[in-house]
């Protein structure tokens, strides 16, 4: 993932967050894997928006 590749999460982190998620979906509660790392406290939120908006403009300027 774009998190991982940036040094922001480990693969072990990503794992957990993953497991996290499918937790949560049992019990009826849909959420996005960054939100689920960062409920389990591996990154913050403001982090998590910074790298989301430089993921948007890599991929934007895939396009462009």
């Amino acid at each position: 993932t774009f998190l991982l590749r940036r040094g922001l999460v480990t693969r072990a982190q990503i794992h957990q967050g993953l497991a996290r998620q499918q937790e949560l979906q049992k019990n009826g509660r849909r959420v996005r894997l960054g939100e689920a790392l960062v409920e389990l406290g591996y990154i913050s939120g403001d982090t998590l928006q910074a790298a989301m908006r430089e993921w948007e403009r890599e991929y934007e300027s895939c396009f462009y």
